[in-house]
């Protein structure tokens, strides 16, 4: 067996990697290429550690746009990709995507992209739209290919002109694990009244505060009835709720806040239907195919990736982003629901889950790889 090919993957937070690459990084492992990580450092470092990588930290900040410190960070790329020498980049989340590729286009390595959603930086045509759309044409010029997780972004970046449909690639989002992520693995909950989760970070875009208020009214209705919050406050995010405002509302009654949790299939297991009224610049979201693979209902907003993963009135409901009142109603529904038919949904999202298995993402990725070497 021959040396092992180097490939530099990249991302803005180890949290990141921890959460959302850690099967893809263990997949190129067994299929004996070497990974070298570069993220920015935070709590999850001892998680990391468990994966046998190297890891350097950069200081990514992804949060702020800043010429020196962002000529800094592609310094750095530059600097590290000319130490390690990879075979092979893969680039994820924006400054990644962006100064990564750029580094890896002057020493002539090959690139493959990852654009998981489209976050802040295009969801308003101002100044930082824009320099979003230039720094990518540029950036991913030369990339050899680019995966995207839904097809409106796809779409949406062929018509800016930033890519073509040379190098451009749908995923079925980031894939989701069906073997671990299977209600069989855990025991039948005793008779308990109907439980909503939602399970995100914890900004105001994903539909948190239409939750509540969704929340407030149903209960009115539904008394016996449970909301549950499980998520990471992102402090450092201006979107971010505060740990107040959560307080208030667990106080209050309407939710039980349950805070970051490392591993969320007990709690989609005790909940009956999963929900996201997000309205964010999503791929597909994570927590939704994890439901789904979990076999639950699921109610989430008409909205771009968040649609990919229900078929309205099959395994769950679509509601209107940032409307309350639709949400509300999709609340109704499935309260309304006898269990036969609650058992159809789940049936439906455990074979919708299929689709999105990450064994397709893992081959996807071989390919574009081993095509390029």
């Amino acid at each position: 067996m021959g040396a092992k090919k180097k490939i530099i993957l990249s991302i803005n937070t180890v949290w990141n990697v921890v959460n959302f690459r850690a099967p893809l990084i263990k997949f190129l492992q067994k299929k004996n290429f070497e990974v070298i990580v570069l993220a920015q450092s935070d709590d999850y470092l001892q998680e990391l550690a468990m994966l046998n990588i190297r890891f350097i930290s950069i200081p990514i900040n992804s949060q702020k746009i800043s010429v020196l410190n962002d000529l800094k960070l592609l310094m750095l790329y530059i600097w590290y990709f000319f130490k390690i020498q990879p075979d092979i980049y893969l680039g994820y989340t924006i400054k990644p995507n962006l100064y990564g590729s750029i580094a890896a286009k002057i020493f002539h390595i090959p690139v493959v992209n990852n654009i998981n959603g489209l976050g802040k930086a295009f969801s308003e045509q101002g100044l930082l739209f824009r320099f979003a759309r230039y720094a990518y044409k540029f950036a991913l010029s030369k990339s050899k290919t680019i995966f995207f997780q839904n097809k409106e972004d796809k779409d949406f970046f062929l018509q800016l002109g930033i890519t073509g449909n040379h190098n451009a690639r749908l995923l079925p989002g980031s894939g989701v694990n069906l073997e671990t992520f299977n209600e069989n693995l855990f025991s039948q909950q005793a008779e308990q009244p109907f439980a909503f989760i939602l399970i995100a970070r914890l900004l105001k875009e994903k539909g948190i505060f239409e939750y509540i208020q969704a929340a407030r009214l149903t209960l009115e209705d539904f008394p016996d009835t449970n909301f549950f919050l499980m998520g990471i406050i992102d402090e450092n995010n201006p979107s971010s709720l505060s740990k107040n405002q959560i307080n208030d509302w667990h106080n209050e009654g309407v939710i039980n806040f349950l805070g970051a949790q490392d591993d969320v299939r007990p709690f989609i297991a005790r909940s009956d239907c999963v929900v996201l009224p997000s309205y964010y610049n999503e791929g597909t979201p994570k927590c939704l195919l994890e439901a789904a693979s979990m076999s639950r209902p699921i109610i989430t907003t008409d909205w771009k990736g968040c649609r990919d993963t229900v078929d309205h009135g099959i395994n769950g409901f679509l509601c209107k982003p940032k409307d309350v009142k639709s949400l509300y109603l999709c609340f109704n529904q499935m309260l309304s629901m006898n269990k036969l038919d609650i058992q159809k949904f789940k049936s439906s999202s455990r074979k919708k889950a299929k689709m999105f298995d990450e064994r397709i993402v893992f081959d996807k990725y071989l390919v574009s790889i081993e095509a390029n070497l």
